[in-house]
C-alpha cells in the first residue's frame, strides 16, 4: 500500500507539477537535523534500557564498562559526523536528491541503533554466561578434591550459595535435584550413578543460565528456545550426550540449548558492520550533494568517509562459510569476531579515526586559507606602486616625497604686510606644528594618512573680506583631514 501511494504520488507531480508561487521556499535543513536527532535519541533510549541490565549482571567487569563506553563513542559520533558535515545552503537543483539521500542514511542510523542495543545485549549477556559457566565448574572442581562424598558436599554448601545468590538461583533447590536423582540411580553402578549425577549437575548449569537470561530479558523467549530448554531439563538421553564423557565433555547438547537462547539477539549483530558502513557512505554523499567540495580538503573529507564506509561494508564478508548462529561451524569468521568482544571497538576505533582525519583535515584547510589571505594583502617589495593599487582611496603623493609630507605656513611675510609667517591653526596637534620650510624624509609604510590643508593666501587691497579658497571641497583652511580608507 505504501508503495502504491508513493507511486500515484511521483506520478501526480510529474504530470501535474505545483505551480512556482505553491512551491515552499523554506529549508528543510532544520527539520532533517531534528528528525535525525528524534532517531538518535530514540536509539540512546534503547540503549540505556541495556545499560540497566548490564550494571547488574554477573562477571560485570572492566570488559563490559569498555564495551560501554565503546557504545557512546559510536553514538555520539554519528550524531557528530552529521551535524559537523551539515550546511544550511544548497542549491536548489540539488535539494531533492540531498532530501531523498537522507532517507538510506536515516534508516541505516535507525538499524545501527538497534544493532548497537542488541550487540551490547549479546556481549554482556555472553559475558555473564561464560563468567558463571567458569565460576560454576571451578567451584565443582575445588569440591572434587574431597577424599570423601560428605567432604565434597561440604565444600558445595559452603562455596555455591554466595555464588548462586548473585544470580537469584537457590543452591538448596538445585542440590535437591541431584540428590534425588541420585537416590533414584542408587541401584544401578557406580558410573551410572556417577553419569547421572553429572547429568543433574548440567542441568543445574542450565538453569542457572536460564535464570541469567531473564535477568537481561523483558519479553518472553522464542518458542524454539523454550524447546530446547524443556527437552535439556526433561529429556534424560539429550543430557545423557553430554554426561557421556563426564568431566571432558565438550556439552554439544548445552551448547545447541545457548545457541536456541542467544539467535534473536544474535542474528541483527551479524550485518552491524553493513549499518556501520552504509551510514559513513550516505553521509559522504549527502555533503557532497549539500555542497560540493572547492578544495582538495573538502574532498578529503568527503572520500574518506567513502572509503572508512567501504571497509566497514567489507566486513560482511566474514559471513561467507560461517553458517548460522545455532549450527556452531568451527570456521564461522564472523561468531568469533563477535565472541572476541573486538565488535563494538572496531565500531568505535573506525568512527574516532574519522573524526580525527576530519579534524586535521579542517585545520589544514584554515592554515591553506590564511596563508593565501596572506599572500593576498602582503605588499610587495619588488612594486613600488602596490600601495597605491591595494588602497586606491589614498591621497596622491608628489614623487620624491615623503609619505607623511604636511602642508607648512610659509616661513616669510606676505607683500602686503600680512606676518603670517609663525601662524599656525589652533587645531592642529603639536606634532605637526613646527616652523619653516619641511624637508623630506625618507620613511617607512604609511601609518597615517592625514594631512594640513594650506593657509589662506594674504587678502587683496581691494578685498573688503578675505578670501577663504576651499576648492569646492568644504575644507577650512588649515584644518586636518583625514580621508577615509576602502576595508
Amino acid at each position: 500500500m505504501w508503495s502504491v501511494a508513493t507511486a500515484i504520488e511521483v506520478t501526480g507531480h510529474y504530470f501535474a507539477p505545483p505551480v512556482d508561487h505553491l512551491r515552499s521556499l523554506g529549508s528543510l535543513t532544520v527539520r532533517l537535523a531534528a528528525l535525525v536527532i528524534i532517531i538518535l535519541g530514540e536509539g540512546l533510549n534503547g540503549i540505556t534500557g541495556t545499560l540497566r541490565f548490564a550494571a547488574t549482571s554477573v562477571g560485570f567487569n572492566s570488559r563490559c564498562v569498555a564495551l560501554v563506553l565503546c557504545t557512546g563513542v559510536v553514538v555520539y559520533l554519528t550524531f557528530y559526523l552529521y551535524f559537523e558535515g551539515t550546511r544550511p545552503r544548497i542549491s536548489k537543483n540539488r535539494r531533492s536528491l540531498w532530501i531523498c539521500l537522507h532517507l538510506p542514511y536515516m534508516l541505516s542510523v535507525i538499524l545501527l541503533m538497534e544493532g548497537l542495543k542488541n550487540i551490547l545485549l549479546y556481549t554482556i549477556l555472553y559475558n555473564s554466561i561464560v563468567y558463571s559457566i567458569t565460576q560454576f565448574l571451578g567451584l565443582l572442581e575445588m569440591a572434587a578434591t574431597g577424599t570423601t562424598y560428605n567432604e565434597m558436599v561440604a565444600a558445595l554448601d559452603e562455596t555455591m550459595p554466595p555464588f548462586l545468590t548473585k544470580i537469584g538461583f537457590s543452591w538448596d533447590d538445585g542440590w535437591r535435584e541431584v540428590n534425588r536423582a541420585a537416590f533414584a540411580a542408587a541401584n544401578g553402578t557406580e558410573a551410572d550413578i556417577l553419569t547421572v549425577i553429572t547429568g543433574e549437575m548440567y542441568r543445574l548449569l542450565m538453569n542457572m543460565t536460564v535464570q541469567i537470561v531473564k535477568q537481561f530479558e523483558s519479553e518472553d523467549q522464542s518458542p524454539a528456545a523454550e524447546l530446547a530448554i524443556l527437552q535439556y531439563l526433561h529429556n534424560d538421553t539429550v543430557v545423557h550426550i553430554d554426561a557421556a564423557d563426564g568431566a571432558n565433555s565438550n556439552l554439544p547438547e548445552f551448547v545447541k540449548v545457548l545457541a536456541a537462547i542467544l539467535e534473536p539477539q544474535v542474528q541483527g549483530v551479524r550485518w552491524i558492520s553493513v549499518l556501520a558502513g552504509g551510514t559513513l557512505i550516505f553521509l559522504a554523499l549527502i555533503n557532497v550533494t549539500q555542497s560540493w567540495p572547492k578544495d582538495r580538503y573538502a574532498w578529503g573529507s568527503a572520500l574518506s568517509r567513502f572509503l572508512n564506509g567501504t571497509i566497514l561494508l567489507m566486513l560482511v564478508f566474514m559471513n561467507i562459510g560461517s553458517g548460522d548462529f545455532g549450527s556452531l561451524h568451527p570456521n564461522g569468521a564472523i561468531w568469533a569476531w563477535l565472541d572476541s568482544f573486538w565488535a563494538l571497538p572496531t565500531l568505535a576505533f573506525s568512527l574516532l579515526g574519522q573524526a580525527i582525519v576530519d579534524q586535521i583535515l579542517l585545520v589544514l584547510a584554515v592554515r591553506s586559507a590564511k596563508r593565501a589571505l596572506k599572500r593576498t594583502y602582503e605588499p610587495s617589495m619588488l612594486d613600488s606602486l602596490r600601495d597605491s593599487k591595494d588602497h586606491a582611496h589614498d591621497p596622491s603623493q608628489p614623487s620624491g616625497a615623503s609619505l607623511a609630507t604636511t602642508y607648512p605656513p610659509a616661513p616669510a611675510t606676505g607683500e602686503h604686510g600680512n606676518s603670517w609667517s609663525i601662524w599656525q591653526p589652533t587645531h592642529v596637534p603639536l606634532t605637526q606644528q613646527q616652523s619653516g620650510y619641511v624637508h623630506n624624509t625618507v620613511v617607512g609604510h604609511q601609518d597615517s594618512y592625514g594631512f594640513v590643508a594650506p593657509p589662506p593666501p594674504p587678502s587683496l587691497p581691494f578685498q573688503s573680506t578675505s578670501f577663504q579658497a576651499t576648492g569646492g571641497t568644504g575644507i577650512p583652511p588649515g584644518g586636518v583631514v583625514t580621508p577615509s580608507r576602502p576595508r
